[in-house]
């Protein structure tokens, strides 16, 4: 049972808790349309050359671009992304994700969010989300 009181973003993380856990993702911070997520990555995520897949750079960029759009309240989905890898996410390195809205309006907004790893950008994306609307 989702606690009314809760933010949405707060009833979002909830929901999204096995997606979390699967990909090791913690919450860092979240603000007035930002937010900072981290992972460690699954050997599982490493390739033969000791890098990390670039699904979980998109997945964690992805993901903070959504919370901090919760983080304004306002539950959306991803309808487009342009992300691009900049260089490895080597094995062990804790991976850091920060988006921030950069325009929102009644139906569309855009994010952009960059992932680090070792404090290197790894990767940086624009995401476009559809806002939903009660009905």
């Amino acid at each position: 049972m989702t606690d009314e009181n809760a933010t949405l973003l707060e009833r979002v993380v909830a929901q999204d808790a096995a997606l979390l856990e699967l990909y090791r993702i913690t919450v860092v911070e979240s603000g007035d349309g930002t937010c900072t997520l981290q992972s460690t990555p699954r050997a599982e995520l490493v390739n033969s050359a000791g890098v990390t897949h670039g699904s979980l750079a998109f997945t964690l960029a992805d993901t903070a671009a959504a919370y901090a759009m919760a983080s304004r309240d306002l539950h959306a989905v991803t309808i487009n992304a342009a992300i691009s890898y900049t260089g490895p996410a080597k094995q062990d390195e804790i991976l850091t994700a920060h988006a921030t809205i950069k325009t929102a309006g009644r139906r569309l907004a855009a994010v952009q969010a960059e992932v680090l790893s070792a404090d290197r950008v790894v990767a940086h994306g624009t995401f476009q989300f559809s806002i939903l609307h009660d009905t």
